[in-house]
């Protein structure tokens, strides 16, 4: 990340927790009158400002117009936004760096577009957020934030505060036939029965339609087939099960229910343009890189 910071300082040492695709920093900082700061990202990142008085912290876009006081705002990855304090006082704040491709998968995982996070949101008060912010940041403080908490918890906020663009289950049916409803249980199905052969068949029986009728109206709702669609749900689970980098190429094949590595490697290319091994040396450089940005800063003050 990329800072330019004028009257901010820290008053304690960073303290921080990471998983693969997330870095939470957790920061104690003193402003004195006029500070302000400019910022710029190359990772999606979600901002909330700590305890119970009323947030020091203005936010306006890169031009510096629309500047509005926020307890918590997600940034888009790249968006630059410059930042006011209403000086002289000390606060806490707590950031999430999001590896961009991981938190889209997440999204993915809950069944919601990857747009959402195109948008930056700003959230003047939020009690359920600054709960599940209060919570993170004291397990950070003890260091008991390991990887399942701190990917429950950072996830807790995220979907805190993506509230409002999150679809609503509806039984309308969308264009070509299927509900959200139908749409949701066979994702659901293939997401968790993927690690074996899974017909057509059965997920029309998830849906409650026949077989012939679910393919067209799978493909006229998602611009897909289903057997297309359950192939992307594989390659992009074996790309986390590869940043994780605990399992061979070969394991990984057979976990997402492909029948060996070169079949892993074919379907692989065909979506990413790479090869596993090429796509885990590369994941394994981003890694280093958020977590690196997280903490560069050009301070200026």
């Amino acid at each position: 990340m990329k800072s330019v910071l004028s009257n901010i300082r820290p008053t304690a040492p960073l303290i921080y927790a990471a998983s693969r695709g997330l870095v939470a920093d957790l920061w104690s900082v003193e402003a004195s009158a006029d500070a302000r700061g400019e910022y710029v990202a190359r990772d999606p990142r979600f901002v909330i400002v700590l305890g119970n008085c009323t947030s020091p912290l203005s936010l306006a876009n890169g031009s510096g117009e629309d500047a509005q006081t926020v307890r918590a705002v997600y940034i888009p990855a790249s968006v630059p936004v410059s930042s006011r304090i209403a000086g002289p006082t000390t606060f806490e704040h707590l950031d999430l760096h999001f590896n961009a491709r991981y938190l889209a998968s997440r999204l993915a995982e809950m069944g919601e577009p990857s747009h959402l996070l195109e948008q930056p949101v700003y959230l003047t008060e939020d009690s359920g957020v600054l709960a599940i912010a209060e919570t993170l940041a004291e397990d950070i403080r003890r260091g008991t934030a390991g990887t399942v908490l701190l990917d429950c918890l950072a996830l807790g906020i995220v979907a805190k505060m993506l509230a409002p663009r999150i679809s609503v289950q509806s039984d309308e049916p969308l264009r070509g036939g299927l509900t959200q409803d139908q749409l949701t249980q066979v994702d659901r199905l293939m997401r968790t029965e993927m690690h074996r052969r899974l017909p057509v068949s059965e997920m029309a029986e998830q849906a409650g339609l026949s077989e012939s009728w679910f393919a067209h109206a799978y493909r006229k709702t998602r611009g897909e087939t289903p057997h297309r669609a359950l192939q992307a749900i594989r390659v992009d689970t074996a790309q986390r099960l590869l940043e994780e980098n605990r399992y061979s190429i070969a394991d990984v094949a057979v976990m997402v229910g492909f029948a060996d590595q070169a079949h892993l490697t074919r379907a692989f290319r065909s979506v990413t343009g790479e090869t596993p091994g090429h796509w885990r040396r590369k994941s394994m450089s981003e890694q280093d890189r958020t977590i690196s940005d997280s903490f560069s800063q050009d301070n200026v003050g």
